[in-house]
């Protein structure tokens, strides 16, 4: 092989990296989620309908039973519940992994199951949940009051809904996740948030916002009640989310409540989402609709949540969450919406009128990066350049150096050929 064969064969792989490195499957999750090292936490439902204390093995902590959940601490020092929660599969053959992955601070989960046996019916199975702010009502957990996940300075679950409510402006979210199912597996990928009463912590609330669902909303009769819009940003990018905002009452005897979005479909990405608008929905209807007295109102628990099941018996997820939190308020992303400005130009034969529409929107998280984004209307146009970052320099530097060496060496070839 000559030179110039090799830079030209190097310039191709440099282009095609960034795609190939961001591939996922789900033989890739599954060998991620059952390939733990020391320091890392692995959970493994069994049927059978028991529980058994969590053991170390060469320093790998497994929790292998029918109810396994564990807190875990991440190295900032917010902690996690993460658990299976294969609430209605009473029986099934195939094999199933959760992994805290402590050197990364990430959680992956990877099910195959057949032959299903469920407890209660339908098509759903269970909802493996990572748990990141607050605790599952006790009422929903068996009675057990599960270790509360969180450790943030600023605010902390379970809290009154109208305290939370009176106190907050915002109060954003960031996930960070991806999501692979087979074709014959339906999955809801989203939050998942309880509710419960401030008496005796009986769950008052199940709520989903729900940023892909191939469910359809709420499983079972249902009431759409409106549609909302909440900002999302994904990926660094706007979107104003449509909301279907579903009501049902669940099998458990408490309220359900989707937020089910509409208008675009997240299997994959980084959101952030301000909750404000989703609880004050909540509080609304558990007041005014269920009739709770609003101080029992109890907001418990913020979970990444991956409601699953399948038509069938059989079903395959995967799925690995690279993070998720709550945004500090100094960090929050800050949506500004700028005025309209009018022009009026007069001649003596007729008049022109220009109306010029500018919405920015600036975004600040934990890297303190910005997005910006213009919207024009009529004959007014702004163009908004944003200078590459280090990494994407680098990349053109490099790409632009094996082009020259390429040009180079087909320049002299053409000449040897003279």
């Amino acid at each position: 092989m000559n030179s110039k064969n090799v830079f030209i064969i190097l310039l191709i792989g440099l282009l095609i990296l960034p795609t190939a490195s961001m591939a996922a499957s789900l033989e890739e999750i599954k060998a991620l989620a059952s390939s733990p090292k020391p320091g890392d936490v692995v959970l493994v439902w069994v049927p059978g309908g028991f529980w058994v204390e969590p053991a170390d093995v060469n320093g790998i902590l497994y929790h292998n039973c029918t109810w396994p959940g564990q807190l875990v601490t991440r190295s900032d020092g917010t902690k996690l519940w993460i658990e299976p929660n294969f609430w209605n599969v009473a029986n099934a053959t195939g094999e199933n992994y959760m992994r805290f992955i402590k050197s990364k601070d990430q959680v992956a989960f990877y099910a195959t199951l057949s032959n299903v046996e469920t407890v209660w019916g339908g098509i759903a199975f269970g909802n493996p949940d990572v748990v990141f702010a607050g605790r599952t009502p006790p009422g929903v957990a068996g009675g057990t009051v599960l270790p509360p996940t969180g450790g943030y300075t600023w605010i902390t679950l379970p809290m009154a809904a109208q305290d939370f409510l009176n106190q907050y402006d915002t109060l954003y979210v960031k996930i960070n996740y991806e999501v692979f199912r087979r074709d014959d597996t339906l999955v809801r990928t989203g939050l998942l948030m309880w509710f419960e009463n401030a008496d005796d912590g009986s769950g008052i609330g199940e709520v989903y916002v729900a940023f892909h669902d191939d469910f359809g909303g709420w499983v079972g009769d249902k009431t759409v009640v409106k549609t909302i819009t909440v900002p999302l940003i994904v990926n660094g990018e706007l979107v104003n989310g449509e909301f279907e905002v579903q009501r049902a009452l669940s099998g458990g005897g408490w309220a359900a409540m989707v937020f089910l979005l509409k208008n675009t479909d997240i299997m994959s990405g980084e959101v952030y989402v301000d909750l404000k608008p989703f609880v004050n929905e909540v509080f609304d209807q558990l007041v005014n609709f269920f009739g709770i007295p609003a101080e029992k109102v109890v907001w418990s628990s913020v979970a990444f949540s991956t409601y699953f099941g399948s038509e069938g018996t059989e079903a395959e997820l995967g799925w690995v969450l690279y993070d998720a939190r709550l945004v500090p308020p100094e960090l929050a992303p800050k949506i500004v919406k700028e005025t309209v400005t009018e022009t009026v130009t007069e001649t003596a034969t007729h008049t022109e009128k220009t109306t010029v529409t500018e919405t920015t929107t600036v975004m600040e998280t934990e890297t303190k990066t910005e997005v910006v984004t213009h919207t024009d209307t009529d004959t007014t146009t702004v163009t908004t350049t944003a200078a590459p970052d280090a990494a994407t320099l680098a990349i053109i530097g490099i790409i632009a150096l094996i082009i020259g060496f390429v040009i180079g060496i087909v320049a002299k070839g053409g000449r040897r050929a003279q």
